[in-house]
């Protein structure tokens, strides 16, 4: 049996095609290509990344650790702010790419791909034997793309919106 995501019921509603992803039942397409391409350029895209990893390092050590087992200088991101990156091994090549969220000034989240995530955490849990870091692995809830991006989860989580607007 596939697993769902909690918006599965939604995706059903909204007439998803559904389709098997790395063990996951997740929709591909709602109406037209062309129809989905439109509306992600004039308003949001949003994805259901439910499937995927989550990982949280924090710690006075967090950016030290993270630029050892990362490409990119983390250094450069303002709380808040995240880039694409790629997870590497002890000689530089490439186990997995994901996305690095700097959350605060001494914590990051490492969103990582759901085929990856067994993987990849058990790989960063040895590297964490270097650095006094601590790492906690939980599910994405989704992640929204396009124009409109910012204010999307305000039709969406219209209760989560309100709680973050004050």
């Amino acid at each position: 049996m596939l697993k769902r995501t909690p918006l599965y019921a939604a995706h059903q509603k909204l007439g998803a095609r559904l389709v098997e992803f790395g063990g996951w039942e997740m929709p591909v397409q709602y109406s037209s290509i062309i129809d989905e391409h439109l509306a992600v350029r004039k308003a949001a895209g949003l994805f259901d990344i439910a499937h995927m990893g989550e990982v949280l390092v924090d710690g006075p050590q967090a950016e030290t650790f993270l630029n050892y087992v990362l490409t990119n200088d983390l250094r450069k991101l303002a709380p808040g702010q995240g880039q694409y990156t790629i997870l590497c091994n002890e000689r530089g090549g490439a186990l997995d790419d994901l996305y690095a969220y700097r959350t605060g000034p001494e914590e990051y989240l490492l969103i990582i791909n759901a085929s990856r995530i067994g993987p990849d955490l058990v790989w960063l849990e040895k590297q964490l034997d270097r650095w006094q870091q601590k790492a906690d692995a939980n599910w994405a809830r989704w992640r929204s793309k396009g124009r409109a991006s910012p204010n999307s989860s305000i039709n969406v989580f219209p209760a989560r919106a309100r709680a973050e607007q004050g």
